[in-house]
C-alpha cells in the first residue's frame, strides 16, 4: 500500500466548539460584570457597583486568555509532506510568554533537532509546569510547535495533538525527539514582568 502524501495534524472539531464556546461565555461574563456595574452605579449603589466592576476586570484576561486558546485550535496546523513539514503556528501559543506566528514550510534538511522540555514559570508566586516542543533549526533559530499545559497527560497514555505531531515530525525527518533539560523563568513582581520564553542550556 503506497504511503499518503501527506500526514495532517490539527485540532478536531470537538476542541475546537468547545474553546469557542468557553470564549464566547468568558466574553458574556465579562460584559455582564460591567454591564451589572453601571447599572448598579445608575441606581446608586457605589459599592456594589465597585464590586461588580471589579469582578469584570478580574475576569477580562482569563476571557482574552481563552481567547487566545480558542484562535490557536481554530488555527494550529501541521502537515507532513515529502521533503518539508508545512506548519500554521498561530500567535499566543505559548501559556506564559509572547511567541510570533508563522505560516510555511520547512525543509526536513534544515531542521537540526527537535526538543522537548519541562518548563515552570512562576506567575503570582505560584509555579506552573508545561512541557513545550520546539524544532532547532540549522540556520540557529528555535520555533515554537506547541505546549503541553498538562504535562503528566502522558502518564496515563494518552497524548496530546501536539505531543504526536512532534513525535511524527521526528519519524519522518529520522531526527530524535530528544529531552532537553528543564527550565524555568526568572520573572519579578509576582511573575508580571518578563516575558521571553526560558534560556537554553549549552548542553540542551
Amino acid at each position: 500500500m503506497a504511503k499518503p502524501e501527506r500526514i495532517v495534524f490539527e485540532y478536531g472539531y470537538g476542541a475546537r466548539i468547545a474553546s469557542a464556546f468557553v470564549a464566547l461565555l468568558m466574553w458574556g461574563l465579562v460584559l455582564a460584570s460591567l454591564s451589572g456595574a453601571i447599572y448598579l452605579l445608575v441606581q446608586g449603589s457605589a459599592l456594589a457597583a465597585t464590586i461588580a466592576c471589579a469582578i469584570g476586570l478580574i475576569l477580562a484576561p482569563l476571557a482574552i486568555n481563552h481567547q487566545h486558546v480558542m484562535r490557536l485550535k481554530h488555527q494550529w496546523h501541521l502537515s507532513l509532506r515529502p521533503g518539508h513539514v508545512m506548519l500554521v503556528l498561530p500567535a499566543h501559543r505559548a501559556a506564559h510568554h509572547k511567541t510570533k506566528s508563522f505560516e510555511g514550510e520547512i525543509s526536513y534538511r534544515s531542521i537540526k533537532g527537535i526538543s522537548r522540555r519541562r518548563e515552570t514559570h512562576s506567575v503570582f508566586g505560584l509555579k506552573m509546569s508545561v512541557m513545550a516542543y520546539w524544532l532547532e533549526l540549522q540556520d540557529g533559530r528555535l520555533m515554537l510547535l506547541g505546549e503541553d499545559r498538562n504535562p503528566g497527560a502522558h502518564e496515563n497514555g494518552r497524548k496530546t495533538i501536539v505531543a504526536r505531531a512532534s513525535e511524527a515530525v521526528s519519524r519522518t525527518s529520522g531526527l530524535p525527539l530528544r529531552r532537553a533539560e528543564p527550565a524555568h523563568t526568572d520573572r519579578r513582581f509576582f511573575g508580571l514582568i518578563g516575558s521571553g520564553a526560558p534560556a537554553w542550556t549549552q548542553d540542551a
